[in-house]
């Protein structure tokens, strides 16, 4: 009687090698798998990537009860930086941004002081101006009246510690005289006196799914400050947060904000 091995050498083989075709082919599909791309983000490590988005996060949220804010109440702002750029080339947030850039006139900006001196916020939001922050006046920027900024997030490569610099929403003002609106101090390139009727009526884009708004000539004004209707992205090594990294509020923050905290308690 022969033996069962005798009998079917070839067919073990044949298996054998047909299972490792398969493991090749199964392997091949997954190189070939992509998977999810890591954002145009330049050096962040990815614990870094991870707290810039929960910041992205964040502002989206600020930048929705802003929004809201302003419809309510007749104030009108449109979008202007990075925010601008991001609205027409992704619909929401450039990868590495970490900051809500805004307009609006004089007249608009004090109507916004009214409602927000009087409106409760929403927790670990705060709006900072000259009568919120005792400190504010002699840091700030001469175009940027007000911010919306978030007390439980900050930038933490930030060495300048005059004021609080939770992430923020950026208000830009400018004075209506005529069919002119005027800047102070012009110190951004995308921040310089227009005409009134360049911006006004507004027009509307959207912003990480909710409507948002811009100024009525924005693509020619995109031409001419960054050479395009639809800004191209910028070589990797420039996509890094201008702001720096985001983190956890500092404990200077807490000291010398302590008003702010300790309402919280």
């Amino acid at each position: 009687m022969k033996s069962s091995r005798k009998r079917c050498p070839t067919g073990c083989v044949k298996k054998r090698q047909t299972s490792k075709k398969a493991t090749k082919k199964s392997s091949r599909k997954r190189k070939k798998s992509p998977g999810k791309k890591r954002p145009r983000v330049y050096k962040l490590k990815p614990a870094e990537l991870t707290n810039l988005k929960k910041g992205q996060r964040r502002l989206t949220k600020i930048f929705k009860f802003f929004d809201k804010v302003c419809r309510e109440n007749g104030i009108k702002y449109w979008l202007n930086g990075g925010t601008l750029i991001g609205a027409v080339r992704h619909k929401g947030w450039i990868p590495h941004d970490a900051d809500i850039d805004v307009s609006m006139t004089n007249r608009d900006f004090k109507k916004l002081q009214k409602v927000m001196y009087k409106t409760k916020l929403p927790n670990g939001m705060w709006f900072q101006d000259e009568k919120t922050d005792p400190y504010y006046e002699e840091a700030r920027n001469l175009d940027i009246w007000g911010k919306m900024r978030d007390l439980n997030l900050s930038y933490v490569d930030e060495k300048d510690h005059s004021i609080h610099n939770g992430i923020q929403l950026d208000i830009f003002v400018f004075t209506k005289r005529g069919n002119k609106l005027l800047v102070e101090q012009g110190a951004a390139p995308d921040i310089f006196d227009m005409k009134y009727s360049d911006v006004f009526p507004l027009k509307e884009l959207k912003f990480q799914g909710f409507p948002v708004y811009v100024q009525k000539n924005y693509k020619s004004f995109l031409k001419r400050v960054y050479g395009a209707e639809v800004p191209p992205e910028l070589p990797l090594k420039k996509c890094y947060p201008h702001e720096g990294r985001i983190g956890k509020t500092q404990k200077w923050q807490k000291e010398k904000y302590d008003w702010l905290y300790s309402k919280r308690c």
